[in-house]
This record gives C-alpha cells, structure tokens and sequence, in this order.
C-alpha cells in the first residue's frame, strides 16, 4: 500500500503540474532527462573501477556500499568488479530502455513512474530480510512495468550475439528474478565479462547465479569505457526505434 501511495503523489503531483504547464513539450522533455539521469552512477562507476584497478579496495568498497543495501564491505576485487558492472547493466540498458520505451508509448509522466518504481525497487530489495514486505511489492510493480521494456532489451542483445557469433549463457535465476538473469546473462555474453554469484544482506549470504564469460582471466580489471560504449550502442538502437513510435504515436 505505502509504494501506490508513494507513487499516486509523486505522479499525481507531477501530472497537475504537466497539464497546467504553458509549454508541454518543453515540461515532458525536462521530465525525461531527470527520469533518465545517470551521470552520478557513472562518474561513481569510474572511480570504483579506477580504485579497483589500483588495488585500493577498501575505498572501492566504500564507495560501492553508498549504493546499495547489500553488504559490500567483504567483497574481492572480482566482486567489486561484478557489483558495480551488474548496477552499470541495470542503469543503463533495464532502466535507461525502460524510461525511453514508456515515454514514447505512453508520455512523460508514464516515465516517471517507471523510473519510480526502479529506484524504489532499488532502495527496498525483496531479498533483504529488513524490506521484505515493501519490498516484494515494489519489486512485482517494477517487473510488471519493466515486462515490455525487457523484451525490447534482450531480443537486441540475442541480435547481437548473433550478429556477432557470440555463445549465449543459460539464464538460470537463481536468488534472482527471471527478468535480472536474462539480462545479465546475455549482458555477460556481450560484454564477454563476469556477472552474478553470492550477495550479503544483512549477515546473511544469498546464493544467486554466476553468468561467467570471462573465465580466461577473471582478474583483469574490465576497461570501463569499451563497457559503456558497447551499452551506448544498445542505447541508439533502442532510442531510434523509441522516436519511430513516438513519432507515429503523434501523427496519428
């Protein structure tokens, strides 16, 4: 009850704002950048990786831990590595595709919400013992939302795996939802990097499973940038085929 009640303010409130504004086109573009931002994820992913690559772990960890409820302060190098390329995934190709694809179908306030119930799914995770309740509920609005936008997402990457002959990893869920293992299954294949294994919440270990790509030299710090670049072309793929609809959603 407390997510719809969180979500009926937050959206109601906005709506009003958005059907009383002068400029319409200007307000929805205004709530889409804000829906979509990153940028303090991605400058925070370059200084874990950078700390990473440097072998200061402890401040890796630190930083790491100010994202996420799940205990990172035992985490190895390979865990810091896969923690913060598994948030990276998530940020830019589930949550990133899923604001652009409901901003075309439905407009900007369906965006939002979106991107409301991914970062209350985020701040309540359903496998943490101390957000169990709200968690479940916020995670099952998200995955409802995130149905369409994920199938968008990982038929472009089986694409491109194909495309590019790459093997396919089995999209086990384990400790996992079905829609997270998918994606980081085929993300790990793409990238040809290493996702998954066990998380801490609480004192408590939850086993999940591994979506290993990489296993010649699982060592070897992941080059930040070929990440991002690989993701932003999923990006164009996906914001193209976003402004075809959007396009033809406004002519008819």
């Amino acid at each position: 009850m407390a997510v719809f009640l969180l979500l009926l303010l937050w959206a109601g409130v906005l709506a009003v704002f958005y059907f009383f504004a002068a400029l319409q086109p200007v307000f929805a573009a205004i709530i889409l950048v804000f829906s979509l931002g990153s940028q303090p994820w991605l400058m925070h992913a370059k200084l874990i990786y950078k700390a990473r690559a440097e072998g200061q772990k402890s401040l890796a960890r630190s930083r790491l831990q100010q994202w996420f409820v799940r205990d990172c302060s035992s985490l190895s190098p390979l865990g810091i590595e896969k923690t913060t390329a598994e948030y990276t995934t998530r940020t830019l190709l589930q949550v990133w595709v899923g604001v652009v694809f409901w901003f075309a179908v439905l407009g900007p306030i369906a965006a939002f919400i979106y991107r409301c119930c991914a970062e209350l799914a985020r701040a309540w995770p359903m496998f943490s013992p101390r957000y169990a309740d709200f968690g479940a509920v916020a995670d099952a609005t998200f995955r409802m939302l995130n149905w369409l936008p994920h199938q968008l997402v990982a038929y472009s990457l089986r694409a491109l795996l194909w495309l590019a002959r790459k093997p396919r990893l089995a999209p086990a869920a384990v400790g996992m939802h079905r829609q997270d293992a998918e994606l980081f299954s085929l993300a790990a294949a793409w990238n040809g990097t290493n996702l998954g294994g066990p998380i801490i919440y609480d004192g408590r270990k939850i086993s999940r499973t591994r979506f290993n790509a990489n296993t010649s030299n699982a060592t070897k710090p992941t080059r930040v940038r070929m990440l991002l670049l690989k993701y932003l072309g999923v990006q164009l793929w996906v914001a193209l085929l976003m402004f075809t609809v959007l396009v033809l959603r406004t002519m008819l």
